[in-house]
């Protein structure tokens, strides 16, 4: 977490094992399997940035560090239908799915500026390219 690691062994622990997955509908889904250290660090790292969030995100999200958030969010959407004038319609959109399509630069500088008690962790995880 101090940021502080081996060149060396840099790509061994924020590195990983691609695989190939056969998707039900056809096709290859690649899965890659990160070393355990890591990923118990990283658990350690989301739980403390949790807490550093949540008055950041409130009360525009729900999901992070409310507990029962998404269950609010759905029995709220549930009455509001309920309510809701005849012809209108809820609408739920997954645009595009984020994975891999922010800049980690500009994700880094926001890391520094909001939850700089795990930039240093977070700099070495994406600071260079995947192995």
């Amino acid at each position: 977490m101090q940021g502080e690691i081996h060149s060396q062994v840099s790509p061994v622990l924020f590195g990983g094992n691609l695989i190939a997955l056969e998707k039900k509908s056809g096709g290859v889904r690649p899965s890659a399997i990160g070393y355990t250290l890591r990923r118990i660090t990283a658990k350690c790292a989301n739980s403390y940035a949790v807490s550093q969030l949540v008055d950041y995100f409130s009360p525009i999200q729900l999901g992070v560090g409310v507990l029962g958030g998404c269950e609010a969010a759905l029995h709220s959407t549930r009455r509001y239908i309920d309510a809701m004038p005849e012809g209108h319609v809820v609408a739920k959109l997954d645009i595009c799915n984020a994975f891999n399509s922010l800049r980690r630069d500009l994700m880094l500088r926001s890391i520094a500026s909001t939850v700089p008690g795990i930039y240093r962790f977070c700099r070495l995880s994406y600071g260079g390219p995947s192995t």
